[in-house]
């Protein structure tokens, strides 16, 4: 048995599940507690043998696991800081293994479990295309502020300039004629100001709905979010031909230092982003 306990929101919920299931035997029973953003976006779908249990559960009985766990009554899963694609699995005296993995924001984890995950297809919302995009492609841009303007530190903060965005759009239209671009974001005000004309609009809607609104678009234009990688991986698995724009060195843009460590994917254009823009 593996016990995982959710950490973060939505996209962190969705790369811990692939990390448990990459380390998971065939037959072995999955308890989950919390994943509650993962619950509504699987609904009745999941991979077998996983059970989802309350958050409050695991929270009674935290320090007693992680105790059992230092002392290898219990065993415990590991992603260790050298190669960022593998877990390490601690044998304890019982065969029930807690996982502390980590966030395993790494495209490898997801590749190794995909057919197995019961991921729902993007055609189930929305037919498989974006509404209202019938006659034209459709980009997302998600534009993330709010907590990104203190993470990964109040220095380095991974929250990008608009003129980046901007950037990016000008891009997108040289390739995508006629495209049309929908803008999610937490701070809307912010996000305004990208729409200068017609062809840009914002979508004001929940998180899940706007999540499948993503999914089923044409190409996008990410923050360094989980949320919009996870909106890439669902379009390009449906067969849409992207592109899909990320900054380069994700988080760690300011930096220059890729952060996470590992977080490089295979299917974004990477795109510098300079620290004078605005």
């Amino acid at each position: 048995m593996i016990i995982a306990k959710s950490d973060g929101r939505f996209g962190n919920q969705l790369f811990q599940y692939c990390g448990v299931l990459a380390v998971a035997q065939s037959h072995e029973r999955i308890v989950l507690f919390g994943f509650e953003d993962l619950q509504a976006f699987l609904g009745s779908n999941r991979a077998p043998r996983v059970t989802f249990a309350p958050k409050r559960v695991h929270l009674f009985f935290k320090e007693q696991l992680a105790s059992l766990a230092a002392f290898r009554i219990l065993g415990r899963i590991i992603q260790p800081p050298r190669p960022e694609h593998e877990l390490v699995r601690e044998r304890g005296l019982f065969n029930i293994a807690i996982f502390q993995g980590g966030y395993c924001q790494n495209e490898r984890f997801v590749t190794g479990v995909q057919a197995r995950a019961g991921f729902p297809s993007p055609a189930d919302t929305f037919g498989g295309r974006a509404p209202g995009s019938e006659a034209r492609p459709t980009c997302f841009v998600h534009v993330r502020q709010g907590d990104y303007n203190s993470w990964p530190s109040e220095k380095d903060a991974a929250a990008l300039p608009l003129d980046w965005f901007r950037n990016q759009i000008d891009s997108i239209k040289t390739r995508l004629p006629q495209v049309r671009f929908v803008v999610f974001s937490d701070d809307l005000d912010f996000a305004r100001q990208l729409c200068v004309d017609s062809s840009i609009e914002i979508y004001e809607g929940g998180w899940l709905d706007s999540f499948h609104f993503m999914s089923n678009c044409d190409a996008g234009i990410l923050s360094p979010s989980t949320f919009s990688w996870w909106a890439a991986y669902f379009s390009r698995a449906s067969g849409k031909g992207g592109p899909f724009l990320a900054p380069e060195f994700w988080g760690g843009w300011r930096t220059l230092q890729w952060y996470p460590t590992g977080v490089k994917t295979s299917f974004l254009e990477y795109m510098p982003v300079s620290r004078d823009q605005n």
